[in-house]
């Protein structure tokens, strides 16, 4: 059964999204119908921030990709109205992989819960603690993960301008487990056993989620459910099984 909790998370989470899509909307409307629109609204750099606040909302303020994005967003914004020097771009890029490496090395650790094996991102298989949840930020860059949790939560995945392989068919669900994810113009391959039932409820903006396990193998409904949640925008998804 679904917690009072989860549901008014997910509610808060279309709410927010939604008046992203109405705001974007409206000024989109009123450019066209000739209204004066400062051209800085409506420019790429104002959208970065504005997906930056909106991943933040969603994840209240703990994920640091919407950090990088308002950062980003912001830079490059100054830039048109600034006379920045050349020299700038040639450090602001490795700065920004510094602050990159420091948000990761620095946010909150995971709690662990003893109950078996954990595989780990090499491949090598440890007796030690695993990870019941799930936080993975792939920026740039790929990721691969093998998930051996047989009682897994759920967690978040960022993957911007990146791709990212989480693989589960050696973990399991007790009830349900829900997974936000955040892809932007990156790509996300979820790998989960038969028995496990795929309920999306994720916001896809000219992007796509495809769910091909139908084709590939007899899929089982059960009640064993991974929940995807978040915002998928011009990237993609693609849910299989083995």
């Amino acid at each position: 059964m679904k917690s009072a909790t989860t549901t008014t998370s997910r509610k808060n989470s279309s709410f927010i999204i939604g008046i992203f899509l109405v705001l974007l909307g409206v000024l989109w409307l009123l450019d066209e119908m000739s209204f004066y629109i400062p051209s800085w609204i409506m420019s790429w750099q104002m959208f970065l921030i504005a997906l930056g606040v909106v991943f933040g909302i969603q994840s209240s303020f703990r994920n640091p990709t919407s950090y990088i994005l308002i950062l980003i967003g912001g830079v490059f914004l100054l830039a048109n109205y600034f006379d920045i020097p050349i020299n700038f771009w040639q450090f602001f890029w490795p700065a920004l992989l510094i602050l990159i490496g420091i948000s990761i090395m620095i946010r909150p650790k995971r709690k662990w819960k003893p109950s078996g094996d954990y595989i780990t991102e090499e491949g090598t298989e440890t007796s030690d603690d695993r990870f019941d949840s799930l936080r993975v930020n792939a920026i740039m860059n790929g990721i691969n993960r093998n998930i051996t949790s047989q009682n897994f939560k759920g967690g978040e995945i960022s993957s911007i301008m990146g791709g990212v392989e989480i693989n589960f068919s050696r973990a399991d669900i007790q009830g349900e487990a829900v997974l936000n994810v955040s892809v932007v113009m990156g790509g996300l391959k979820i790998i989960v056993p038969p028995d496990w039932s795929v309920q999306i409820e994720a916001t896809n903006i000219l992007g796509g989620i495809e769910d091909e396990r139908y084709s590939n193998v007899k899929v089982e409904t059960g009640s064993k459910v991974l929940v995807l949640t978040g915002t998928v925008i011009m990237g993609g998804i693609e849910i299989v099984s083995y």
